[in-house]
């Protein structure tokens, strides 16, 4: 059964169905066409190159043609992943919108009414518009495809500025010291697979993609640490595959602690496979969403407070900060580019930290402030 929203379908005769938009017939209704495979991933796949094919219209004054030219334009310069982003995001919203449009017709006020629209309605569900950052993605897509257009002279008006909202900062859970100590001790109470996921993102900071992606060939147990070479990415086909790092500086190492040393070599004795973390399934990596699923159980069963995986990033993240230990270590110890991302997105201080600061702070001036007072009265 194909998911909804994708209007891929198995037919009574067997075969997948994989249904796309082309523009709007000489009536004004949308026009559809076809596709066909023998599996629901072969007739994705079937329509994605149908629709990159569709993309060149008939005229070249249409929008569809600046899509199609700087899709073909990102193909060698961004990752597989970020490519399917765009496809998306362009396929659902932007094409349906423009596509037929004649770029010369494309006006700061039609741009604005398009965003307004998704702001309102932009929902594939029908319940509702899009979030803001949603739309800030959308607005800066949007602006990259005009500015190409633009530059290359295909027609696009020169100074059309998507005005963009401003990025929403979302409010990241984070375990308190004592919900991370219940949790550790349930986890170590079980430490099968699922549970030893957890545990070393908890207690390392790894991206839910670079743990189902580690290998035994990745741990030093003679070093006590660990080697991040890869995560799990989706191809341009929508396939789970192992790619690279999301960037540089996330190809790190990580030290282990004893006790997670300690337990990942246990399992590696039981294991015959050559990930650490494998699917029942495929006997390969084990796919994100399942240990996303394994997490929200485990929490639910435990009436533990519920949060994302990534969130057991953070939960490490501010650990470090309330140990005092050094930023620029953490920073290298998450895999980030800067000090300063860090600081922006992953450190989040305790209510018990900050109290600690502010109590340090009245008993050095309540110190100072009653010796100045007992010299006065002297």
């Amino acid at each position: 059964m194909g998911r909804r929203g994708e209007s891929i379908f198995k037919r009574k005769d067997g075969r997948w169905e994989a249904r796309y938009k082309v523009g709007l017939g000489s009536s004004g209704y949308a026009r559809y066409r076809s596709v066909y495979g023998k599996t629901y991933s072969d007739a994705k796949e079937k329509r994605r190159v149908a629709m990159k094919e569709d993309y060149i219209p008939q005229s070249k004054n249409c929008f569809s043609d600046v899509i199609y030219r700087w899709l073909r334009s990102k193909e060698t310069d961004v990752k597989a992943s970020t490519m399917q982003k765009y496809r998306q995001c362009i396929d659902t919203h932007i094409q349906p919108f423009f596509g037929e449009m004649r770029c010369a017709a494309i006006t700061p006020a039609l741009v604005e009414e398009f965003l307004h629209r998704k702001w309102e309605s932009g929902r594939l569900d029908g319940k509702g518009g899009l979030s803001q950052n949603s739309i800030r993605g959308m607005g800066l897509l949007l602006q990259s495809l005009l500015e190409y257009g633009c530059t290359n002279n295909l027609g696009v008006q020169p100074m059309i500025k998507v005005k963009k909202p401003k990025a929403e900062k979302k409010a990241i859970s984070v375990l308190k010291c004592h919900e991370q100590r219940s949790m550790d001790a349930l986890l170590l109470e079980y430490p099968h697979e699922a549970n030893l996921a957890i545990y070393l993102a908890l207690h390392t900071g790894l991206r839910i993609g670079e743990v189902c992606a580690l290998r035994w060939k990745d741990i030093d147990f003679i070093e006590q640490q660990l080697r991040v070479s890869a995560t799990v990415v989706r191809d341009r086909s929508g396939a789970l595959t192992l790619g690279a790092p999301k960037s540089a500086s996330s190809a790190r190492r990580i030290p282990l602690t004893k006790k997670l040393a300690q337990l990942l070599l246990s399992e590696k004795q039981e294991s015959s496979s050559d990930y650490v973390f494998v699917s029942p399934c495929t006997g390969r990596f084990l796919n994100p969403r399942t240990l996303e699923y394994r997490l929200e159980s485990f929490l639910k069963k435990h009436q533990l407070p519920k949060i994302t995986f990534h969130a057991l990033r953070h939960t490490f993240a501010t650990r470090w900060i309330e140990c005092g230990l050094d930023i620029k270590s953490l920073s290298e110890v998450l895999g980030h580019t800067s000090v300063q991302i860090t600081l922006d997105i992953y450190v989040h201080s305790s209510d018990e930290l900050k109290r600690e600061a502010i109590e340090q702070i009245e008993r050095i001036t309540g110190h100072s402030t009653g010796q100045a007072e007992a010299g006065s009265v002297a």
